[in-house]
């Protein structure tokens, strides 16, 4: 597993190696995440705002139903309808290191007693993101609850995480919300974006051990060519969001995207004959390296999958471990 280290950025002194992750157990931030504490509410209760009646959530604008025996629940016995007499919101504010990476985590469907799309937009740490899911063919019965997550960077020692639903006003029957999970990145890595087809399909990446200083990792490649050069690109100006820096398409690399900065290029001289390859690397034991932010992606060299003749896996976002 020869390879070979070329440092660009000013940063990557303080990288020995490259970076791979994957996820720990980690602690929910959110306190009632799945909307399992409150008052009794039967079969579904409105809830209107200002309330603080969910506790560690708020209502602040409209209002909300928390339902309970009305319809199936993804996570435990109780969701929330984020319109309930009206379009409404919550909010829970949480403490936050400036600076860190984190995930949030839930799952929506909607109300489908009306079968259209439903929307909403979910903010934190002063990024915004709006999500939607259709209820067409779906019941009370079977939701369709689909896992959905956002990334972004803690800009304060406290941070707000917001759902809102951006239904029309008089809309009563909304995007449905539950298991809300917040964690930090630190530790972990988070894939996001698309890769590239090549020849073998799209290359993926899979994680073997998480980034912790002192401590060995390893990431696993695979959908590769055969026996073709490649490289793991790794960043550090990541600034915690998940869009890509620059679409490809122009350098003859139709529907690749580059998502990691070219602070250190890891060159891989072939990826072998099976088609699936062991990247790894042990990370310095440097205690000043914990809570680095970094982000990672892997480019392979096939001659027959466009005219520029490379491919790529999707992005990954995380930061490193104690």
């Amino acid at each position: 597993m020869a390879q070979g280290i070329i440092r660009v950025g000013p940063r990557a002194t303080l990288l020995a190696v490259g970076i791979a992750a994957t996820g720990m157990a980690q602690q929910n931030l959110l306190v009632n995440g799945s909307f399992e504490q409150g008052p009794n509410i039967g079969a579904y209760l409105t809830v209107q705002s200002p309330s603080t009646a969910m506790p560690g959530w708020t209502v602040f604008t409209g209002s909300v139903d928390i339902n309970g025996a009305y319809w199936q629940a993804s996570d435990g016995v109780r969701s929330l309808d984020l319109d309930g007499l009206s379009p409404g919101g919550i909010q829970q504010t949480v403490a936050t290191t400036p600076g860190a990476l984190h995930e949030l985590r839930f799952d929506m469907a909607g109300n489908p007693d009306t079968p259209e799309v439903k929307r909403m937009r979910v903010t934190a740490g002063g990024r915004s993101q709006d999500f939607s899911f259709d209820s067409t063919g779906h019941s009370l019965a079977s939701m369709g609850w689909t896992s959905m997550s956002m990334l972004f960077t803690a800009t304060a020692s406290t941070t707000t995480i917001e759902f809102v639903s951006l239904m029309p006003a008089t809309s009563s029957r909304g995007p449905a919300l539950d298991n809300v999970q917040l964690y930090s990145v630190f530790g972990t890595l988070v894939p996001f974006g698309t890769g590239c087809p090549g020849t073998a399909g799209v290359p993926q990446f899979t994680t073997n051990q998480p980034p912790r200083v002192g401590q060995p990792f390893s990431l696993i490649l695979s959908n590769l060519p055969y026996d073709q050069l490649a490289a793991a690109v790794i960043g550090f100006a990541v600034g915690g969001l998940p869009d890509p820096i620059a679409d490809l398409s122009s350098l003859g690399m139709t529907g690749c995207f580059q998502y990691a900065s070219l602070d250190v290029l890891d060159v891989i001289p072939s990826t072998g004959v099976f088609g699936v390859y062991v990247w790894g690397r042990i990370l310095g034991n440097d205690p000043s390296l914990v809570g680095l932010p970094f982000s990672v992606q892997f480019v392979i060299r096939d001659p027959s999958a466009n005219p520029a003749g490379l491919i790529c896996t999707r992005g990954g976002l995380g930061g490193v471990g104690s």
